[in-house]
């Protein structure tokens, strides 16, 4: 379980390095705890994210 947990934080970190405003981000796992999918659920601005 931990070694899907710090591969689906380093998937995350390097699609979110270079944007410039805040992502807010659903990760889908399934019973194992691997990852499936990553879902976009809203784009804020540089310091906020209307959730």
């Amino acid at each position: 379980m931990k070694s899907a947990l710090l591969n689906s934080l380093k998937l995350v970190k390097q699609r979110l390095k270079d944007k410039k405003k805040e992502h807010f981000l659903i990760l889908c796992l399934d019973t194992r705890n691997n990852l499936i999918k990553i879902s976009n659920i809203s784009t804020g601005t540089l310091d906020a994210n209307l959730v």
